[in-house]
């Protein structure tokens, strides 16, 4: 049989190697306020003066470490590149990469923003899409010493529609000053983990119209600050609202909250709906003078995968559990020892899943879980799940302490009084009884396999002299 060659076939086979034939395209106009991205005499490809601009592939190069002239440049189109590697200083100015509504810049590789503008602010902006397909970096490592700000969306001029990160979003900071990065968008999906460095501050929504920010990871680690609101006096009134969504495959994140925000109305929901394990530990919480909101999370909502959190003598608003498993996280787990925290809520209510509670036999002390509200009971399949040393618990009922009191605690009312769950948890039956306002939980070894088996035999022995005794009777 005649074998037929296909270009599509052949096409795709060649496809991971396209890199290495891109052209580079470099932005050399930095004078001008406006310039359009299909503005050919702008460009130069691979170093030569050229009648053409990005549109279909090649590498971006954005690169100017004197930048005096508050420029935009306009993606007037919709475009696909191979990467976009920024490097760009400023100061006293904006400079904005801006999308216009209805158009995306699709990006097919790795990609790189290196920015320093002082107080001011390089932009990916506009009323238009990203689409970073892989990695994208964002990171400050230009000298001058000057703080760096990257936005993703203009927060007073017209909002970026949407941001897609395909791979890891990596915030690094390499200089001497915090680093900014803010998220005024409405939507933003990173398919892969959020990283935050030291010495950043995201921003997750700092807006001046009210809007809400949609922000999906999957998953956050690193020990950077969050922060909901801007850190001026002229913005603490505005209305910010971030609801993060962690979907993949979760992370560990250590870091300060900050509330910058008086409006009564600001709000940071987050969603655990991933497969992984997210640890969420809030080092320390800042709230500004005049704050009628002192949540940290204001609706923490557990579907599926596991969600650690702590903030230790910081109060969160409402609880969900709907499925998954929640358990409450130290502000530092060692790693050596169990991982015993607190987690505080106004309310809670329980609708499905597990809640998983440590306990440190060493110490007899043990996760805590505080509503100063109402904690109610929904309709579905609930359960508790406990994490100790075997041979510490052993000698701790030894001694006599079998039951720790108070382990979750809530307002008298509740509806999940009077529930009790009783289970095997490392080779120890335990039996959970919520009271009125508090749950206990009582300890008990469970029988060796051989002990029951000779229990078992000896009830069979009673029971046969039994019967004998009764047919001689």
């Amino acid at each position: 049989m005649k074998k037929v060659f296909s270009f599509a076939v052949l096409a795709a086979a060649f496809a991971p190697f396209a890199h290495l034939f891109a052209q580079t395209f470099t932005f050399g106009n930095y004078s001008d306020t406006r310039t359009n991205w299909s503005s050919a005499e702008n460009w130069s490809v691979s170093g030569e003066t050229s009648q053409t601009f990005p549109q279909d592939g090649g590498d971006v190069v954005l690169r100017n470490e004197d930048q005096t002239v508050t420029q935009t440049l306009v993606v007037d189109g919709s475009y696909q590149i191979d990467s976009l590697n920024i490097s760009m200083k400023g100061s006293s100015i904006h400079w904005r990469l801006f999308v216009n509504s209805g158009e995306t810049l699709e990006i097919a590789g790795d990609s790189v923003v290196n920015a320093s503008f002082n107080w001011f602010q390089f932009m990916l902006c506009g009323g238009g899409s990203y689409d970073f397909q892989r990695n994208l970096t964002l990171k400050s490592d230009i000298s001058g010493g000057q703080r760096t700000t990257v936005a993703f969306g203009d927060s007073s001029n017209q909002g970026l529609s949407s941001l897609r990160v395909g791979g890891d979003l990596n915030i690094t900071n390499d200089s001497a000053v915090d680093m900014n990065v803010y998220f005024n968008v409405g939507e933003a999906a990173v398919a892969g983990s959020l990283n935050i460095a030291s010495g950043v501050k995201v921003v997750l929504a700092r807006s001046t119209s009210g809007a809400e920010s949609s922000l999906s990871f999957g998953g956050i680690n690193g020990g950077g600050a969050l922060r909901l609101g801007f850190d001026s006096s002229d913005y603490y009134d505005r209305k910010s609202v971030a609801n993060i969504t962690i979907s993949g495959e979760g992370g560990s994140w250590r870091g300060e909250f900050n509330k910058m925000t008086t409006h009564a109305d600001s709000r940071l929901n987050v969603t655990m709906s991933g497969s992984g394990t997210q640890d969420f530990r809030v080092s320390s919480a800042t709230f500004v003078d005049g704050a009628t909101n002192s949540n940290v999370i204001d609706t923490l909502t557990v579907n599926s995968g596991v969600f650690n959190y702590g903030a230790g003598d910081c109060v969160s608003g409402s609880l969900v559990l709907n499925g998954g498993k929640f358990g409450a996280a130290s502000l530092m787990d060692s790693g050596t020892s169990a991982d015993v925290g607190v987690a505080r809520f106004e309310s809670g209510i329980w609708n499905g899943g597990a809640i998983i509670l440590d306990v440190s036999t060493i110490d007899a002390t043990f996760d805590k879980i505080a509503f100063s509200g109402l904690f109610e009971k929904g309709e579905g399949e609930i359960s508790l799940e406990f994490r100790f040393d075997a041979e510490g618990m052993a000698e701790l009922i030894e001694m006599g302490f079998s039951t720790f009191e108070d382990m979750i605690v809530y307002a008298s009312g509740s509806s999940i009084e009077g529930t009790v769950l009783n289970g095997v948890s490392n080779g120890f039956a335990w039996e959970a009884v919520f009271g009125e306002t508090g749950m206990d939980v009582t300890f008990a070894a469970v029988p060796e396999p051989a002990a029951i088996a000779a229990l078992f035999g000896l009830s069979a022995l009673l029971f046969a002299a039994f019967r004998a005794g009764r047919k001689r009777g």
